[in-house]
């Protein structure tokens, strides 16, 4: 779904929940990461504080699936995400 550039520049201007602010931030500073990377990144133990975020923002088209990885907690195969490339 192709996203209307002012679309993209009104999301700019929100101020968003601190969690999503931070979630995004951590894809900012770190690239594609899975949930628990993420969850990690920001001091979170449980996969929950960051899983509804995370999914909420790949409806948005804000963050796109980029791929496989391989959880080296769980050594199951999880998705990979990132930003999308119109909101880097």
């Amino acid at each position: 779904m192709a996203i209307h550039q002012n679309t993209r520049a009104a999301w700019r201007t929100l101020k968003l929940e601190p969690r999503k602010a931070a979630v995004l931030e951590a894809y900012h500073e770190r690239g594609a990461m899975t949930d628990r990377q993420v969850a990690k990144h920001l001091g979170f133990y449980d996969m929950n504080t960051v899983r509804p975020v995370i999914t909420k923002l790949l409806q948005a088209d804000v963050l796109v699936e980029v791929g496989d990885a391989k959880c080296s907690t769980t050594k199951r195969t999880v998705r990979l995400v990132d930003i999308a490339e119109g909101w880097k």
